[in-house]
């Protein structure tokens, strides 16, 4: 894609991210749980609260500071790469699970190991989606 003129480096940097990626606007507003309208916002005015920049770098695959301070994007390390595949509410759970207290994440870690698995109970219909 080309950048239009007199862009913003947010726009650019979208636009040039969604385009390496193969996706839309669309698909960055459903990642970054958010309305295309939003997106549309950012791209024209060039700026991002915080908290959706966080959203947004996850889904780009690019930092957090890059989306904040457009300019010289910078990859999520190698090592973070496996997070693309994940759904956003997959995504969601997981910076939710990070960010929760020790004793949180022991009450969760429970649940899971208490919960039934898939190939235990061939015929339940529990999915991934489902928790």
């Amino acid at each position: 894609m080309k950048p239009q003129l007199n862009e913003n480096p947010l726009a650019e940097l979208i636009r040039s991210r969604l385009a390496k990626l193969g996706q839309t606007q669309k698909w960055l507003a459903e990642q970054a749980d958010v309305t295309p309208q939003a997106i549309h916002h950012w791209m024209k005015t060039g700026q991002i609260a915080s908290h959706s920049a966080r959203r947004v770098a996850l889904a780009l695959q690019v930092t957090v500071d890059a989306v904040l301070n457009p300019g010289q994007p910078s990859l999520v390390p190698e090592d973070d790469m496996q997070l693309q595949w994940l759904s956003a509410r997959e995504r969601r759970l997981l910076h939710w699970f990070r960010r929760s207290s020790e004793d949180g994440k022991k009450i969760g870690e429970a649940a899971v190991k208490g919960a039934p698995k898939l190939d235990e109970n061939p015929g339940s219909s529990l999915l991934i989606d489902d928790l």
